[in-house]
């Protein structure tokens, strides 16, 4: 008996089905060595990276000794450079030759990166016919892109590409109810219509707004009901949103840091922890994008700051520090 696929830990939708079934038949290709090209698009929020990661989950399962690298194109530029500094180009390119698995997110961060697109259209011909799979996914279709090569927008589109849409208010609902389940926070259905129809956004926007929901209904020992959860909504929308440079000033003074630590490159353990904490709060408590906060922390593409508010997610479930310096920050920047 096949072991159940992995990928039913995203909520499939009407918005994501086409990508998730396209990221599974994958899967035989990669046991065949027979080179595909998936090219994942949509905008920032909507899933194409949790979809990857459950995606690589099932891979690595299925193929133990599978030889794979991701990264996003930032990280693929950087790379290059800090080799091409180094004299070791061709270390570099050896790298991304040998594998039965290439994973490149948010192409759209190469425009303007003359040397970089071309390695990589380099790259993609190479493994192709070694029989590598790749995929690559971007915010935007190929031909939105501006100041990119000519034949990188080609093999974008020669990929079997599919769209990873914004939620329609049917699958904003289901996700809302999806979200409590997961939390086991009982949610009336009229409670998950109501917060649909107000959070016109991606499923990360309307994760957010039921996490604080939440939180703010536990603090208060209030039930999910009709009347307190249209109070909250309105506070929610009417609430006036704090300077991110405020956030990243008072995050960094609660770890006794300064904010050009956090906006620096520095991997020590107490820094990368603050700077994840930082990306998290902006993320929680402003109505930026997470392309803007990534600009705003000194960070090439948005995809630094998903993987932070991952870190911090799975910090909170399993750690009460973790917990406690979150409702602390909260408050104090709640305070003013």
């Amino acid at each position: 008996m096949p072991k159940p696929s992995q990928l039913h830990q995203f909520l499939l939708l009407p918005e994501n089905r086409s990508a998730h079934r396209a990221l599974e038949n994958l899967s035989k290709s990669l046991q065949q060595k027979r080179g595909k090209r998936l090219f994942l698009y949509g905008p920032s929020g909507t899933g194409k990276s949790h979809l990857i990661s459950q995606a690589l989950l099932e891979y690595r399962q299925s193929k133990p000794k599978i030889k794979y690298r991701r990264v996003t194109a930032s990280e693929f530029a950087a790379q290059l450079a800090d080799a091409s500094a180094a004299g070791g180009v061709p270390e570099f390119q050896q790298q991304y030759r040998d594998l039965d698995l290439l994973i490149c997110e948010d192409l759209q961060a190469l425009q303007k990166r003359t040397e970089s697109q071309r390695q990589l259209v380099l790259c993609l011909d190479e493994i192709e016919t070694k029989g590598t799979v790749a995929i690559v996914s971007s915010t935007t279709l190929p031909g939105r892109w501006q100041n990119i090569n000519r034949k990188l927008i080609d093999r974008c589109r020669a990929a079997l590409s599919i769209e990873v849409a914004l939620p329609s208010p049917q699958s904003r609902v289901r996700l809302c109810r999806h979200f409590a389940q997961l939390i086991h926070e009982p949610m009336p259905a009229s409670v998950a219509e109501c917060i649909a129809q107000t959070i016109q956004g991606s499923p990360r926007d309307l994760h957010s707004v039921i996490a604080r929901l939440v939180e703010d209904a536990h603090r208060r020992k209030c039930k999910l009901s009709d009347e307190y959860v249209a109070q909250f909504l309105e506070s929610e929308i009417v609430a006036p949103v704090l300077p991110m440079k405020i956030i990243i000033q008072v995050t960094a003074r609660y770890f006794t840091l300064k904010v050009a630590d956090l906006k620096s490159s520095s991997r020590r353990s107490d820094i990368v922890h603050a700077r994840q904490v930082a990306m998290y709060m902006l993320r929680e408590m402003t109505t930026h994008t997470q392309i803007e906060i990534a600009k705003t922390m000194g960070k090439a593409d948005h995809t630094s700051v998903v993987r932070a508010c991952q870190k911090v997610e799975e910090l909170m479930s399993n750690d009460s520090r973790a917990q406690q310096e979150i409702l602390e920050l909260r408050a104090t920047l709640s305070a003013g």
